[in-house]
């Protein structure tokens, strides 16, 4: 009978520890879960309300100069576009010029030899 008791005793120890195994292993799962739901669900995401802020500013900052910098560049292609137009116009205004000196010198010239 002491024998039965013995183990009886014993298979209630051995409960008793699987019981605390199971608790451990059961707490150790929830924080793992816990954490890894934690840390999907802030990753990349800013929680204080001033970093939340210096955040938007920031992100507003970069879009103000994306769109500067947009403007710029059809600015540059603007000035690029119009130097190539006006270097032909004023090769033709000074060719003008040049005919005109020479028609003006020509006048000039036949002044004074009729003089």
């Amino acid at each position: 009978m002491l024998a039965g008791v013995a183990d009886a005793g014993n298979a209630g120890s051995n409960l008793e520890i699987l019981y605390a195994l199971a608790t451990v292993v059961a707490g150790f799962l929830g924080a793992a879960v816990t954490y890894v739901a934690r840390k999907r669900v802030t990753a990349g995401k800013v929680s204080t309300s001033d970093a939340d802020i210096l955040w938007q500013q920031s992100q507003a900052m970069r879009d103000m100069l994306l769109k500067e910098k947009e403007l710029a560049e059809s600015q540059r292609d603007k000035m690029i576009e119009i130097n190539g137009q006006l270097l032909p116009m004023l090769e033709n205004i000074n060719s003008s010029l040049v005919d005109i000196f020479q028609i003006v010198r020509g006048k000039e010239l036949k002044k004074k030899l009729e003089q």
